[in-house]
């Protein structure tokens, strides 16, 4: 069985690229555009929320010309570079990966493994689409994740990178 999440956020297309903007504060200006207020952090007060990046790219399946990739840039959701979502977002203290891949545009399959939830595709494109034996693969701060998504609690300053190769 698997499990697939379709999620919704905010999507802006810039001239032919796919440029996405997180619905959440992406600056320490104090609020997320909707007047609610970003908890500081002050001394007294722990900060209810952290900032992290998250880039998903599929340059193999680009440069593949698979046909779900060639579909995805005809929509503009990536670029010819293979990227499908770069963003800056606040998340909830304790999300884990997987819940900030939940909060995205992205459809996202994972493995309904009962312990390590693996990424099977993203947006239609699945492991092997970039070539035989690519797959999904997750790095936290340019280091492979040595665990599932759905286990990695993010931390402040995080950046997420998810690549199929």
């Amino acid at each position: 069985m698997k499990l697939v999440i379709r999620i919704m956020l905010c999507l802006s297309m810039v001239v032919g690229v796919v440029g996405i903007a997180a619905c959440a504060p992406t600056d320490p200006s104090g609020t997320n555009g909707g007047g609610i207020e970003v908890p500081s952090g002050g001394d007294n007060e722990k900060p209810q929320t952290v900032k992290i990046t998250l880039r998903v790219s599929a340059a193999s399946a680009v440069d593949s010309k698979n046909p779900t990739a060639q579909a995805l840039a005809s929509n503009n959701q990536i670029t010819p570079e293979g990227l499908m979502y770069d963003a800056s977002m606040w998340v909830p203290v304790g999300s884990t990966a997987h819940e900030v891949l939940d909060s995205t545009v992205l459809e996202v399959v994972t493995s309904d493994a009962a312990s390590s939830a693996a990424i099977e595709s993203i947006n239609g494109l699945a492991n092997g689409d970039g070539g035989s034996g690519t797959t999904w693969k997750v790095q936290v701060n340019d280091t492979e994740l040595a665990q599932s998504v759905d286990t990695y609690i993010v931390q402040h300053d995080d950046v997420i990178t998810i690549t199929l190769s």
